[in-house]
C-alpha cells in the first residue's frame, strides 16, 4: 500500500504519516517541490517537434495533422454511440463496462489529439511510448 499511493498527489502527508516518514513537515515540502518539478518537465519542449522529422514538409505535416484529426473525432465518437446507448437501454445488466470501454476509447483518441500537439511542440514525455 505504501508503494502505491506516491504516485497520487492527493494525500500525500497523509501517506507520509502512515509510512512513518514525516519529521516536522519538511518531507511534505520536499514531496510537493518533486511533484512540480516533475509537472513542469513533464511539459517542457525538450525535444524537437515531429515537424523536424517530416523536414516541415507542408505536404507530409498536413498529411499526419489531418490524418491523426479525423482519426481522434472517429475515436471520440464512439464514446459518444456507447453512452447514447447506455441511456436508451435500460435493461443493460453490466452497463458499467459500456462506460469503462467508452473511458478507455476517449483515451485512445486523446493519443491521436497528442500527436497533433507534438508536431509543432516537443513536449513528447506526454505521449505513451
Amino acid at each position: 500500500m505504501c508503494l502505491l499511493v506516491p504516485l497520487l498527489p492527493i494525500g500525500v502527508q497523509r501517506w507520509r504519516q502512515r509510512c512513518g516518514s514525516v519529521r516536522n513537515g519538511q518531507d511534505v515540502q520536499t514531496r510537493e517541490a518533486e511533484i512540480l518539478e516533475f509537472l513542469r518537465r513533464l511539459l517542457s519542449p525538450e525535444f524537437m517537434p515531429h515537424g523536424y522529422c517530416y523536414l516541415w514538409d507542408p505536404w507530409i505535416v498536413w498529411l499526419n495533422v489531418i490524418s491523426d484529426s479525423l482519426i481522434t473525432l472517429a475515436y471520440f465518437c464512439i464514446p459518444l454511440a456507447l453512452v447514447y446507448l447506455v441511456r436508451q437501454r435500460r435493461d443493460l445488466p453490466f452497463n458499467w463496462i459500456f462506460w469503462m470501454f467508452a473511458l478507455f476509447i476517449l483515451g485512445c483518441g486523446t493519443t491521436h489529439l497528442m500527436e497533433v500537439w507534438t508536431v509543432w511542440h516537443g513536449s513528447l514525455r506526454l505521449l505513451p511510448r
